[in-house]
């Protein structure tokens, strides 16, 4: 309601979680020309935070420039909400154990590979959490080894590493 020029824009569609949609409303300040939440049709949201892998509690670039706009976005969205922050945390701890499991000669369990693809699926929420574990270049060499042993795997991971 507060830009009726963007009502029928293509990018003012962008999917959200229910609950991300219903924070946000129609709020969306322009502060100085700029905005002031995240936009991820322009701006790469892990230039602005990571994610604490083991709390899921967000990390926020301490560039000033980012800061401001990142601490509005997690605010707005309450993305350091108990319940979210425990989804995060549960999604990358899943994540890391079907990726390591995957490299096993004999893993366990046995349709971890099915799984993993699974996990994978664009669908699924916290594709952010993923990304960041498939981009760590400490673990380079396990997502190369995975593309090596998982059939289909590659267009996904390739698909997060982007």
């Amino acid at each position: 309601s507060r830009f009726p020029k963007r009502m029928f824009q293509w990018n003012n569609y962008l999917r959200a979680c229910k609950n991300c949609n219903t924070e946000k409303l129609d709020t969306f300040d322009i502060v100085g020309g700029s905005p002031v939440l995240l936009d991820p049709c322009t701006d790469e949201p892990s230039e602005f935070l990571t994610w604490d892998l083991d709390t899921g509690l967000p990390i926020l670039n301490s560039a000033p420039e980012r800061h401001t706009r990142a601490e509005a976005t997690v605010k707005m969205f309450g993305l350091r909400n108990q319940q979210l922050c425990e989804e995060r945390r549960v999604r990358a701890r899943n994540f890391l154990f079907f990726l390591l499991q995957s490299v096993e000669e004999n893993p366990s369990p046995p349709d971890v590979h099915q799984w993993l693809l699974d996990e994978l699926k664009p669908e699924r929420p916290w594709r952010s959490v993923l990304r960041q574990i498939v981009r760590d270049p400490e673990r380079a060499d396990l997502i190369a080894e995975v593309k090596r042993t998982v059939p289909g795997v590659e267009p996904y991971l390739a698909a997060l590493a982007a």
